[in-house]
C-alpha cells in the first residue's frame, strides 16, 4: 500500500476495503457541504457505493495514470487528495481534494497538496501541476494560492454539480517554480 508522508501525524495512503465503512460515515456527514462543489457525493449512497469505487482504483493492472489518496490525520480518515494525468505524454496533471469540514483551518489540505507536487514532480517526473476551484469556494481557491501557484484564469461553464454549472479557477505551478519555491521556503 503507497503512503506519502506529509508531517508526523499525517499521510496520504491508498484506500484500502476496510476504509469503506468509515469513508462513507465521513462523506455523510459532510454530504450537504460537499455536494455544493463536487460532482461525485450524490453518486456515493451507500458504503456499497464506496467499496465499489475503492476496489476499482485497485484494480489488478490498472494504469497508474491516477491516484486516489485518503488524507489520514493521527489514523483518522480526513478527506480525500487526488492526483491525475500521471504518465501523461505532456506531464501535465492535476490535484484535487476534499476535506471533512470540522478538519478544516489546520492546514491538512495544504501540507497534503504541498506532498503530493513532492511526489508528482520528484517521484513521477511531472513537468506541470494544476488545481481548479469553483470560484464561489473561497477555501479551496486559498490552497493554490497559499502554495504558490499562478492563477491562469476562469474555466466558464466547466462542471456540473447539483444540475448547476459551475466556473472553476484554474492555477498551475512548474516543476522549475516548484523547485524555486520550495528551495525558498526550506
Amino acid at each position: 500500500m503507497r503512503s506519502i508522508r506529509v508531517d508526523d501525524g499525517v499521510r496520504l495512503r491508498d484506500p484500502s476495503p476496510s476504509d469503506a465503512a468509515a469513508l462513507f460515515a465521513l462523506v455523510d456527514a459532510n454530504r450537504r457541504y460537499l455536494s455544493r462543489w463536487l460532482p461525485w457525493v450524490p453518486q456515493i449512497r451507500t458504503i456499497d457505493d464506496e467499496l465499489t469505487w475503492i476496489k476499482g482504483r485497485r484494480a489488478p493492472g490498472a494504469a497508474e495514470t491516477e491516484l486516489a489518496l485518503l488524507i489520514v490525520d493521527h489514523d483518522r480518515i480526513a478527506g480525500g487528495l487526488g492526483i491525475a494525468g500521471l504518465g501523461s505524454s505532456s506531464r501535465a496533471g492535476e490535484i484535487g481534494y476534499w476535506l471533512d469540514e470540522r478538519a478544516q483551518g489546520r492546514g491538512l489540505v495544504t501540507r497534503s497538496c504541498r506532498a503530493a507536487l513532492g511526489y508528482s514532480f520528484d517521484t513521477r517526473g511531472m513537468n506541470r501541476m494544476q488545481i481548479r476551484a469553483a470560484v464561489g469556494n473561497a477555501r479551496s481557491r486559498a490552497i493554490p494560492e497559499r502554495l504558490g501557484f499562478t492563477f491562469e484564469g476562469v474555466q466558464r461553464q466547466a462542471v456540473m454539480v447539483d444540475g448547476n454549472f459551475q466556473d472553476l479557477a484554474v492555477y498551475s505551478v512548474l516543476a522549475s517554480e516548484w523547485r524555486s519555491l520550495r528551495n525558498a521556503t526550506g
